[in-house]
């Protein structure tokens, strides 16, 4: 029996360190400093290496490298430093993953892609849990091909995200065959498109290789097809596309399907959700034995199952196609074992194929609903709060002289500018009356109390309150220079007078008298 090697390795740029494990993977919870990386140590946890392409020449049939989490300045192509040939099984597969619970992100500054796969050497290859960033490549995020001899093949992407790369998110090609992607997150790829005469050329995956699995994966938001496959000889089959999310493709504002099954016999989709694309599936170029079952189709621009040849009708069944007019949710990912319950919940559709379906309203729920599984499935049930019924509060000042602003808590009347604004039913909005300068605030109407410039409403209903401002009152001192019944014109506006009558300059024993009158 061979001893077990440990072999770390240190990170580039912002992260931490990689780890290489021979033979059996094991988790390690050491966290080092990304000082201590060096392509010069030794290549144990407490000595790390400093690239992955060094933890790579290290790697053998059944080794796991473990990379710790950061931002890594690497592409990978022909160069990588390992042989992989002699595997015939997923037992002796290669895997290169993030250290559990960190995130890695592979992010080049240049190149062509992030990974290309193009030896027979890179064969049962897996990548778990890393972000491939294609910002700065030119090409593609990931491409399986071959080179000058045999291409690669069985190359498995799990728990991974594939983004912003030029053209193709990624693309199988020329016989690389048997590659699977497993919960990935495939989206804003497609933008550039370089070499192809129009955006919608480029999209989140393309396959035209045979025997592909895509599944329990996000594809979205990528400038042509969600996922094509495709393959000009018309040769490949029996990919198959299960369980995914594929929305809001086409985002080049062209053309673009969620799932595109061309070129070939046996290609199969099933399970998935397909919505926001500008078709929702369809079966063209020569797909013949296709089979698309079990789908939730709904929101797409145009024909949400397409069999444009008329050859794969028989394998056409037990799809939901519902109204375009249906909002968007963003459904859990289906699969995952238990087989989905057909049930409406609210504005959420559960997708499955059996169950008992009630739905009905009560004091906490609009929406509730519970239904069982079939095929060993488990009990599944959603419920959603009931829609919230607004009201408009309504803020008028009536016959003010003067000027002044209304507030509201919560948030939503600034009243100066915005004297309206909606309520949830039954909340309890406190507005506060602030005078401006030369104004006082003189009343509420309206309120459901009162408490000085405060008025608090609840919005059992639209509601209408008044707030009156008036011109300030001004309190001035008149004066007159002495004299016998001399008249004295009060200030505009006020109201009383306050002060007294000085004798200043009268003669020695002469009586000041002073009588107030309104005249």
């Amino acid at each position: 029996m061979k001893s077990l090697k440990t072999v770390a390795l240190g990170v580039i740029i912002i992260a931490s360190f990689i780890f290489v494990i021979n033979e059996l993977p094991k988790v390690f919870v050491s966290v080092k400093s990304s000082s201590q990386g060096s392509d010069t140590n030794t290549g144990t946890l407490a000595a790390p290496f400093r690239t992955i392409h060094k933890g790579m020449s290290y790697l053998r049939s059944g080794d796991t490298l473990y990379i710790r989490a950061g931002t890594y300045d690497e592409s990978f192509g022909s160069e990588m430093a390992f042989d992989n040939s002699g595997a015939t099984s997923w037992n002796q597969a290669i895997t290169i993953a993030a250290y559990p619970g960190e995130q890695v992100t592979l992010k080049p500054s240049s190149g062509y892609r992030v990974f290309t796969f193009d030896l027979p050497k890179y064969a049962f290859i897996i990548l778990d849990g890393l972000i491939m960033d294609a910002t700065n490549v030119t090409i593609n995020g990931v491409k399986i091909t071959r080179g000058t001899g045999a291409p690669s093949h069985h190359i498995w992407i799990k728990n991974s995200v594939i983004r912003n790369a030029p053209s193709q998110g990624v693309l199988t090609t020329n016989g690389a065959d048997g590659n699977r992607f497993t919960n990935v997150d495939v989206y804003a790829n497609g933008f550039t498109c370089s070499g192809y005469a129009t955006l919608d050329f480029c999209h989140g995956m393309y396959i035209s290789a045979n025997n592909n699995i895509i599944e329990y994966s996000k594809i979205h938001g990528n400038a042509g097809w969600g996922v094509q496959v495709y393959d000009e000889a018309g040769t490949i089959s029996n990919n198959i596309i299960r369980y995914n999310l594929v929305y809001d493709n086409a985002a080049a504002g062209l053309r673009g399907v969620g799932i595109g099954l061309y070129s070939g016999p046996g290609h199969e989709a099933y399970g998935n959700i397909v919505w926001g694309n500008n078709y929702g599936i369809t079966m063209n170029y020569g797909a013949t034995e296709a089979q698309v079952h079990d789908n939730i189709i709904y929101r797409n621009g145009g024909t949400y199952i397409l069999d444009a040849n008329g050859l794969n009708s028989a394998g056409i069944y037990n799809n939901t196609l519902i109204n375009q007019d249906v909002p968007n949710p963003i459904p859990p990912i289906p699969g995952g074992g238990t087989t989905p319950i057909n049930g409406q919940c609210g504005t959420t559709q559960n997708a499955c194929v059996a169950g008992t379906l009630s739905d009905t309203a009560d004091s906490a729920t609009q929406y509730l609903w519970q239904c069982l599984g079939s095929n060993g499935g488990i009990t599944a049930s959603c419920s959603l709060p009931r829609p919230t019924t607004q009201y408009t509060l309504t803020i008028s000042k009536g016959t003010s002289t003067g000027q002044g602003a209304v507030t509201s808590s919560p948030t939503g009347i600034n009243c100066g500018t915005t004297c309206n604004a909606s309520f949830n039913s039954g909340a309890s909005v406190t507005l506060t009356a602030t005078p401006s300068t030369g104004s006082t605030f003189a009343g509420w109407s309206g309120c459901t109390s009162v408490s000085g410039t405060s008025c608090t409403v609840t919005m059992n209903a639209a509601r209408s309150v008044t707030a009156m401002f008036n011109i300030a009152t001004t309190n001035q001192s008149p004066s007159v220079n002495g004299g016998a019944d001399r008249a004295i014109t009060l200030p505009t506006n006020s109201v009383s007078l306050t002060g007294a009558a000085t004798d200043d300059g009268l003669p020695a024993g002469s009586t000041l008298t002073v009588t107030w009158s309104r005249v």
